[in-house]
């Protein structure tokens, strides 16, 4: 009898307990799933080689909190008409966006890739979804002209994560002049669920995306920001500068509906949104038809050698 109930209690208790084991681990993985620097051996390795077309190597110490950023230079055949940083996406790094930044040098741009905070070859422990990039990016600038290498107009093109920071960033440096923004997102708290289940394959019976949204809290307490900052939505309503938004019907990862809703918050003179019929996340960037370069080189060409129309306004 007594061996009868040893084994009815074990049955009923090891699911209970295999259930609160898992909860406790996901309470303690998630955030940092969500917030931790995800650079692997491989991403350190490529991200090295230096490929030739890369005129000028450079390192820029950025913070608080600390980080030193490695950038690759990219320079146009003659004087250059302007500056363009180009940026990546998440668990990515400057290679990743080379095609764009070689196609912005032969426009006549110096193209500045850089490894954000956290990727490639650049430190830092945590992502902060563009939040601490932005200022990063700024102090970037600064750098850029102490090196005599800045030369204006400025602008951004970035793709994913580097696109949402691109137009948190434009809605904070008056310096931005153009943003060509490709499969962003709307704010950290939509796409992080989403985040999780194509990047991290974490299927949804086992965490709930009211268990994302708890961890998200956690991950900018351990990251040392606050992810409502973390809102690419809220920033191109503030942003002066003219911005781009390129998405495919077929995005997995980051709905095409994050940029019907961008577009539909940004100020219509100076925005436009290029929807790309049958394009995923992944095949956008790889450009095989040229549309995405040929819509950059146009958006630049139209808003960087125009005058600025907050200028305009103020005088």
């Amino acid at each position: 009898m007594k061996r009868w109930l040893k084994r009815a209690c074990f049955v009923f208790l090891a699911p209970i307990m295999l259930i609160a084991s898992a909860y406790a681990t996901q309470a303690r993985w998630l955030p940092y799933a969500i917030a931790a620097s995800c650079k692997g051996p491989l991403s350190l390795v490529r991200s090295r080689q230096v490929p030739a077309c890369v005129s000028r190597q450079m390192r820029v110490n950025v913070g608080p909190p600390t980080a030193n950023l490695a950038l690759w230079i990219l320079e146009p055949p003659t004087e250059p008409r302007g500056t363009v940083l180009v940026l990546h996406g998440v668990q990515g790094h400057k290679r990743n966006v080379l095609q764009a930044g070689e196609s912005l040098a032969r426009e006549g741009y110096r193209a500045v890739l850089v490894d954000l905070r956290g990727h490639g070859e650049s430190s830092g422990a945590w992502l902060t979804f563009g939040v601490q990039d932005a200022r990063d990016l700024s102090q970037v600038l600064d750098a850029l002209e102490r090196e005599r290498l800045l030369a204006e107009p400025v602008a951004v093109y970035g793709t994913s994560y580097g696109a949402a920071a691109a137009l948190i960033w434009a809605g904070q440096e008056s310096r931005v002049r153009a943003v060509v923004s490709v499969a962003p997102f709307t704010t950290m708290r939509e796409e992080v669920p989403s985040f999780m289940r194509g990047f991290h394959r974490v299927p949804r019976w086992f965490v709930s995306d009211a268990q994302v949204q708890e961890s998200i809290g956690v991950a900018g307490r351990l990251a040392g920001f606050d992810p409502q900052e973390s809102s690419p939505l809220a920033a191109i309503q503030r942003t002066q500068a003219a911005v781009l938004l390129l998405h495919g019907t077929a995005d997995a990862k980051i709905p095409v509906e994050h940029a019907r809703r961008l577009h539909a918050a940004a100020d219509r003179d100076r925005a436009k949104l290029v929807i790309v019929e049958g394009a995923g996340h992944d095949s956008l960037f790889y450009d095989e038809t040229g549309l995405l370069a040929r819509a950059t080189a146009d958006w630049f060409r139209q808003w960087l050698t125009t005058p600025n129309t907050s200028e305009l306004r103020n005088e």
